[in-house]
């Protein structure tokens, strides 16, 4: 027999409030970059160390390493940090606030090239779109709208009846993509690159706040608040459920990551749980830290190390290490 296997390999510390958006790209060497948003108001840009972790002098007998340390601070917004996005180079950043704007950041300058303003009410989700030609934005204002990247808005989508809480590209190979978009109205819409309306799946029972979805494009996870995860498999014209996970507790975000397609992570209210997707209450793993609530989470492009935002302001660091004989 074999099993899942992940550590904990450290922790970073430089927020001052709950970690509230992840995102992760790759440096100028191949390695993870990592940037944070936070309650805190501030973006943070990382240099990590996972590969020679630093004891922290302590009297626990518990040990406890740092993995790395604030490289960069970007301040500019006013409110919360929701929601954070690298460029497919990683050379760009896009960060969506609760002061209703998202901004574009040149990571070469560290500097704000762009400010996005027209959401009437929070921004909840940014992304960009699959040729970094574009970003898309969601909010609590109800709409799905996407700029160019000189702020100019030229699409906004009216038709969803609760906050636009998470936005996900579905690859279908060949430069084919379409969008995933979950909302509080219970649904999860699909778009195609236009936007244009493809499908609606309305059989959710509470209000959807985080999408994952495969590499490939085959599954889409949607997770409500409440606790459950819908495994959907991804059709061109319909999506079809194959089963729901129950973690029995509220549910701030989720994160897929292929090279175990057993395993889905899970933030929650009392932390980080990764659970195992055909068997709805089996947790793969679920470490008990002191940082109370998990709030957002980001695998790296290798599938090796996942970080966990909490409401202490630290981003735990957890690796993969595949499947091992019992």
């Amino acid at each position: 027999m074999s099993e899942t296997t992940f550590d904990y390999v450290g922790k970073l510390d430089g927020h001052k409030e709950a970690v509230t958006a992840l995102t992760c790209g790759v440096d100028s060497q191949g390695k993870p970059l990592l940037v944070s948003g936070s309650r805190d108001k501030k973006v943070i840009i990382w240099s990590l160390n996972l590969e020679n972790p630093q004891e922290v002098d302590q009297t626990s007998e518990v040990k406890e390493y740092l993995v790395g340390k604030p490289f960069k601070s970007l301040t500019g917004h006013n409110h919360f940090v929701s929601s954070l996005d690298l460029s497919s180079d990683s050379k760009y950043l896009v960060s969506g606030s609760w002061d209703k704007t998202a901004r574009i950041w040149d990571l070469n300058t560290f500097k704000t090239t762009t400010i996005l303003k027209g959401h009437e009410k929070d921004i909840l989700a940014v992304k960009f779109t699959p040729d970094d030609r574009g970003v898309l934005t969601g909010s609590i204002d109800k709409t799905l709208r996407k700029w160019d990247l000189t702020g100019k808005e030229t699409h906004k989508v009216d038709g969803h009846l609760g906050w636009v809480s998470s936005l996900s590209v579905v690859n279908r190979g060949d430069k084919n993509y379409f969008y995933a978009v979950g909302s509080w109205d219970q649904s999860v819409k699909f778009y195609d690159k236009n936007l244009n309306p493809k499908y609606s799946m309305d059989d959710h029972d509470y209000g959807v706040n985080s999408l994952a979805v495969s590499e490939d494009g085959d599954y889409l996870f949607s997770a409500e608040k409440n606790g459950k995860i819908r495994v959907v498999k991804v059709e061109d014209d319909h999506g079809e459920v194959k089963s729901t996970i129950d973690l029995g507790k509220d549910l701030n975000a989720i994160a897929f990551n292929s090279n175990s397609f057993i395993a889905i992570s899970c933030a929650t209210s009392s932390g980080l749980v990764i659970n195992e997707v055909n068997k709805s209450n089996k947790a793969l793993y679920a470490p008990k830290f002191l940082g109370g609530a998990c709030h957002s989470l980001c695998w790296d492009q290798s599938g090796s190390y996942l970080f966990a935002g909490y409401a202490d302001g630290t981003i735990r660091v957890i690796r993969y290490r595949g499947e091992e004989s019992k």
